[in-house]
């Protein structure tokens, strides 16, 4: 076999794993900051006849059909230093500064949430 021919396989493997070296989530993501808020609809259906878990979301209303359906989103509260992959089925009557709706007990168990407060202040999302 070639000098070349032996090179080249390993070039590629290199390349390949010299490009994911140092990359974060926030390097090929969206990321939004603001409110989170919390809701109860485990059990209930939502988009594409799925029924939602505790580990599912729901955005706001102007993000509906921007993000799709299962689409996994990186969720924070930034002043508690917690956080949870959820999954977008779901979607709600809200906008701005509230940028993700979470099932209560991910809320609390999860992120740290305050239910008195209503919402976490200091939130954190990528997709």
């Amino acid at each position: 076999m070639s000098y070349f021919k032996k090179l080249v396989p390993l070039a590629l493997l290199f390349g390949l794993f010299s490009t994911t070296l140092g990359t974060t989530e926030s390097d090929a993501a969206t990321v939004r900051r603001g409110k989170i808020s919390h809701y109860d609809g485990i059990g209930a259906i939502a988009e594409k006849n799925h029924v939602l878990t505790k580990w599912d979301c729901a955005v706001g209303y102007n993000y509906r059909t921007l993000i799709p359906s299962g689409t996994p989103i990186y969720t924070s509260n930034e002043d508690k230093a917690k956080f949870v992959t959820l999954y977008k089925w779901d979607w709600g009557n809200f906008f701005d500064p509230v940028i993700l709706d979470v099932m209560t007990t991910v809320y609390q168990n999860e992120l740290g949430g305050s239910i008195s407060a209503g919402y976490i202040p200091n939130g954190r999302i990528s997709y």
